[in-house]
């Protein structure tokens, strides 16, 4: 059995490998993915950030409440996680 200090020390270096992975990736998010310029039809794309609209609590647990009807007319083997 793994004891709690190794299973640490893996998950330490297993965030860390994820956090060195995840910066040396974000500039290739830029390019594209052989090293060249994104196509000028893509840069041209405006970005609809200022667009999008928070859900509210009655839609999410709406949203919910249909997710687990659903479940119960055709059971699916899934894991729900809420943040």
């Amino acid at each position: 059995m793994i004891s709690r200090r190794r299973f640490l020390e893996a998950g330490g270096i297993t965030a860390g490998a994820v956090a060195i992975s995840n910066s040396l990736a974000k500039p290739a998010l830029a390019e594209g993915s052989n090293g060249n310029p994104l196509p000028p039809s893509i840069e041209r794309l405006k970005s609809r950030k200022s667009e999008a609209k928070p859900i509210t609590r009655e839609e999410r647990e709406a949203r919910q409440e249909r997710a687990s009807m659903r479940l119960h007319v055709e059971p699916v083997s899934c894991q729900f996680v809420a943040a």
